[in-house]
């Protein structure tokens, strides 16, 4: 039988430098962390109320800097540090103010292993034992481990984790993460203070319809993202 898994919504809070021009057309500098983490307040709800009882793994999508296999963490690794100490630990980063841009203080299964000294040979054991378990069960199996997940987890190497395991939905840029919740959530302004280039967003706009917006969130998000990429984007509603 496929393992347990915990499966944990994210959010990213950036924070970079920025500067703005005052009334009278003077450039001044303004407090980088409010202009980078500036959210945009005329933004709707994302999701009808009906969304929420169907949402699944399309609402994951919305909130996770992170694909599957590194934000679902194995029960079999949870039981080695006890269910009690895991919840207590989950709660302590989700309560905490560090970056959520950075994975050492997000909720996953790196973040997990370095917190709770999981050795190498213990984590290459399970992902192991689970890729033959996916063999044996002679189908494909989405989100499963593979050799080269396990590789990259092995490095140590933030950067080289971050880029490996981020989700299709999200943004990185200078080694931060940005969700499509971000981008929804945040204002141009703090777009410019993060020096988010534009072609990274214009990228991901295709895969926006994945995500179940209501009608009316994909009318304000088109309107923003025109803003900031000066082009006609039209989201296909009809598919909504």
């Amino acid at each position: 039988m496929k393992r347990i898994f915990y499966f944990i919504l994210l959010i990213v809070v950036s924070i970079s430098f920025a500067s703005c021009k005052s009334d009278s057309g003077t450039s001044v500098k303004v407090n980088s962390n409010i202009a980078a983490t500036e959210i945009d307040t005329t933004m709707p709800e994302p999701f009808d109320k009906q969304s929420e009882e169907s949402g699944g793994d399309e609402r994951m999508s919305y909130y996770s800097p992170s694909n599957f296999v590194l934000t679902a963490i194995p029960y079999d690794l949870i039981l080695i540090t006890g269910v009690d100490n895991f919840e207590q630990w989950r709660k302590d980063i989700e309560n905490s103010d560090n970056d959520r841009d950075d994975i050492e203080n997000t909720v996953n299964i790196y973040s997990f292993c370095k917190h709770f000294n999981i050795t190498d040979e213990q984590l290459k054991s399970f992902v192991h034992k689970q890729i033959e378990t996916d063999k044996a069960g002679s189908i494909s199996v989405v989100g499963s481990w593979s050799e080269k997940d396990l590789d990259v987890l092995l490095t140590h190497n933030e950067s080289a984790i971050r880029e490996h395991f981020i989700s299709k939905y999200a943004i990185l840029s200078n080694d931060k993460i940005y969700t499509p919740e971000w981008i929804y959530t945040h204002t141009i302004q703090a777009y410019e203070a993060e020096k988010i280039p534009p072609e990274l967003i214009e990228e991901k706009m295709e895969l926006y319809k994945d995500i179940p917006f209501s009608s009316k969130a994909l009318d304000a998000l088109e309107k923003k993202l025109n803003s900031y990429l000066e082009i006609g984007l039209t989201f296909d509603k009809d598919e909504k």
